[in-house]
Order: structure tokens, then sequence, then C-alpha cells
């Protein structure tokens, strides 16, 4: 494949991300207008009540690019090589760049690098001390003993 239709495809999976957000909104907003009885209200909100045009333009113009960059790295490093692959980079471009920045050599590269001594992002979360209550049998029961 070229590298133009792995832009192109990376942001039409990028576009498809936007469409279902745009899809639960729509969603959001036909169940806001009805009556639990299923008929429209008297004063129904407005569409731009839940639809705000500006920032959802933006958004989706942010999200084309972001998997058209995306996609369009991995297909010219031989990441991935086929159609289906460059729409699901393009979609998921957000979250991948994310976890991407999360590798130490990546964030390094960067120039985001942790100080020395602090914790690193991707160590192990520190257990939790929650105190568990013994378990006591209840009467009839009788406890094992280990």
């Amino acid at each position: 494949m070229e590298l133009w239709q792995f832009a192109l495809l990376g942001a039409c999976g990028g576009g498809l991300i936007e469409i279902v957000a745009l899809f639960n909104r729509l969603g959001e907003w036909q169940t806001a207008r009805r009556t639990p009885t299923g008929r429209i209200r008297r004063n129904p909100p407005k569409f731009t009540s839940y639809i705000d045009i500006g920032p959802v333009l933006a958004i989706t113009a942010t999200r084309l690019m972001l998997g058209a960059a995306v996609a369009t790295a991995f297909g010219g490093s031989g990441q991935v090589d086929g159609g289906y692959a460059a729409i699901t980079v393009g979609a998921t471009a957000p979250a991948l760049l994310a976890q991407l920045g999360q590798i130490p050599g990546v964030r390094n590269a960067l120039g985001d690098a942790p100080a020395p001594g602090a914790p690193s992002p991707l160590a192990a979360p520190a257990p939790l001390n929650v105190a568990v209550p013994p378990i006591v049998p209840s009467q009839g029961e009788v406890a094992s003993e280990q």
C-alpha cells in the first residue's frame, strides 16, 4: 500500500470513532426529548444542548489528523500492511499514542523522563492495605483447620 492510502484509511478510522460518539450523543438527546411514556416533551431540549458544534468539529479534525498520522507512521515503518489494520490504528490513535508515551525509552527520547529516583509510571501500583475481616463460620458449620 502507498503512504497516502495508509493516511486516508487511518483518517477513516479516526472518523469512525467520532461517528460512534456522535451517534451516542444523538441517542442521549432523543431520550431527553421524550417522556417515560414515549411522547415528545412540551419543551424538549435543543439539539445544541447535547451537541456543541465547535468542540465536536475540533475533536473530529484532531481525530482525523491523528488517525492519518499514526496509520501513515505504522504503515511506512512496516508495522501494519493492510487496510483493516490501518483503519484500526487510526481509530485507536489517541489511546495508542498515550500508551507509547508511557514507555520509558519513548519518554526519554521526548525529553519527558521522570526525575531520578521518581517512581516509574509503569511500576506496579503499591498494594492496597485493606483489612480483611476474618471468616467466622456460621452456626452449624465447622471451621476446617489447615
